[in-house]
């Protein structure tokens, strides 16, 4: 899954010493993402060491395949991508499943759109749905523990915290959000697999 950005943070800055990535891709996955990105008019960076992997501030984007910044550049984090067809998944997933949706239905009115679509949803979808949004719930409550030094104190502030985020709707939307952009995904670029 890719992780939903809504602080507006980059995950991973470019030092004045490490080169953007511009040389000839070395492997079939890094040629595949450089031309689907090309294609689609999306910078990119790849990550394609376990060492810049290393670098990665969290273990959720050192696990993650990829994901969009606030900037619209995506970031494909090629080991965790098993093969071409992964690596075509996940660019698509990320510059039409998140970016270009939210470009068509227009950021104002995505929060209203995601929920209509939810309301609309079969049982099984809805399922899988609410699935995926028990687990952001869960990894949030998680991820502010951690942030607010740990501890009872700071667990029960984070979900505190997380509760009103789920009576608001934010977990049910960000899932099906993500649910949405794997499906463009799966469309790939030659159409459904």
């Amino acid at each position: 899954p890719s992780e939903t950005n809504g602080d507006k943070t980059k995950f991973r800055e470019i030092d004045d010493d490490i080169d953007e990535y511009e040389a000839e891709p070395s492997t079939e996955k890094e040629a595949r993402a450089v031309e689907l990105a090309g294609k689609l008019n999306t910078p990119i960076t790849l990550i394609t060491s376990a060492d810049e992997i290393g670098m990665l501030p969290t273990s959720r984007q050192r696990h993650a395949k990829g994901w969009i910044t606030s900037g619209g550049e995506i970031v494909i984090v090629v080991p965790n991508n098993t093969d071409v067809a992964d690596i075509e998944n996940t660019v698509v997933h990320e510059i039409v499943g998140h970016d270009g949706l939210e470009a068509m239905i227009g950021p104002e009115r995505m929060d209203e759109f995601v929920s209509e679509v939810y309301d609309h949803a079969g049982q099984g979808i809805k399922k899988k749905i609410d699935a995926r949004a028990d687990k952001e719930y869960s990894d949030d409550i998680d991820r502010m523990t951690r942030q607010k030094g740990g501890g009872v104190f700071a667990k029960a502030d984070a979900t505190v915290e997380a509760n009103a985020k789920k009576r608001d709707g934010h977990y049910q939307r960000e899932a099906t959000k993500e649910y949405m952009a794997d499906m463009a995904g799966e469309i790939g670029d030659k159409g459904f697999e």
